[in-house]
């Protein structure tokens, strides 16, 4: 077991074995940020992913079973977040969390001929497909109380292997395969930069002031696994890195210049996905040199094998499994 999977099941599961998103508690709730000991659909895609790579099925299965009896309702709607004992405090989904959780279980019933996991990766597939769904393209979220469906499609959300996945197994059509996709290919650039989303009715793309580089590292991994080149966008990341010695979390658009002074582990194994998928695994490898500076590599300490984990003895569940899971795929592919 790598030492940060330890040290998120030791440290970061609640007792109903839900993820907690955070190290350390909260009593301060809030209904669109997440606090505590609060767990997210995010996290449950991000650990079945992390499992099935590693072909861990017992893993697999524990985060199955502990996701279908709390995340969803019996329609098929995913609830995006929940309260530390389990229970969902809101009514709406996300699209790029079902999609790495329907994807996930489709793969695994593939690999391990196990037919409960096909069955609900089609129920949830096909409740996405019915709801978050304006024209041909899938949207950011449903609210299932309001009936809401938001107009805005965030372009880090399209995941192709997820749609192929979709579509080779009969619960996406054509037409919305096609539109995803374009959409995505058809993302425009501003210097170096992607445009952060796209607004569906007035089919336009929407670029905001200050970059996320996660955000830009997922669309850039997202671009290059349909093919299109993201050249420039790799010369950028490396051109940083080997100027500064790492890559800030913000930029600003116009000047390119770092608006932050924090760097994020989650953000070094986001590029580290991506330059696996462009097929440079050296850069992948000294970006992974920066990223596990991060990493508590003190065995006697509790938070062995924690990233991130500072002063205030907290931590975000995001910096521990994104870079678990580049762990996982640059020491297994990257060879």
């Amino acid at each position: 077991m790598r030492s940060t999977e330890s040290f998120i099941e030791t440290n970061m599961i609640n007792p109903n074995g839900t993820l907690s998103t955070y190290l350390k508690e909260s009593d301060q709730l809030d209904q669109d940020e997440v606090k505590g000991k609060e767990a997210i659909s995010e996290s449950v895609g991000i650990w079945l992913q992390y499992h099935l790579k590693k072909k861990d099925r017992e893993g697999f299965e524990a985060a199955y079973e502990t996701f279908v009896n709390h995340f969803i309702n019996e329609e098929g709607l995913i609830y995006w977040k929940l309260n530390p004992k389990g229970e969902p405090i809101v009514t709406t989904n996300a699209l790029v969390d079902d999609l790495r959780i329907i994807e996930a279980l489709y793969e695994a019933a593939s690999l391990w001929n196990e037919e409960r996991y096909k069955t609900s990766a089609t129920k949830f597939s096909d409740y996405l497909v019915e709801h978050n769904h304006i024209e041909s393209v899938l949207s950011d979220f449903y609210d299932d109380r309001t009936k809401e469906i938001s107009t805005t499609l965030t372009l880090s959300y399209i995941d192709p292997s997820a749609l192929e996945v979709m579509r080779a197994n009969g619960t996406l059509g054509t037409q919305v395969y096609s539109e995803m996709l374009t959409i995505l290919q058809k993302t425009p650039k501003d210097n170096n930069f992607y445009a952060k989303a796209y607004h569906i009715n007035e089919q336009k793309y929407i670029f905001d002031e200050q970059v996320n580089m996660i955000d830009q590292a997922l669309v850039a991994w997202q671009l290059a696994e349909i093919g299109v080149s993201t050249n420039s966008f790799f010369q950028f990341i490396e051109s940083e890195y080997s100027e500064r010695g790492f890559i800030y979390g913000r930029y600003d658009r116009n000047s390119q210049l770092p608006v932050v002074e924090y760097e994020s582990p989650s953000l070094y194994g986001f590029i580290i996905l991506y330059c696996l998928e462009v097929g440079d695994t050296e850069f992948a490898k000294r970006i992974y040199e920066r990223m596990i500076e991060f990493r508590n590599e003190e065995k006697e300490s509790k938070y062995y094998g924690g990233y991130s984990i500072g002063a205030n003895q907290d931590t975000h569940i995001f910096d521990n499994l994104i870079p678990l899971l580049a762990e996982e795929r640059l020491l297994s592919e990257g060879e």
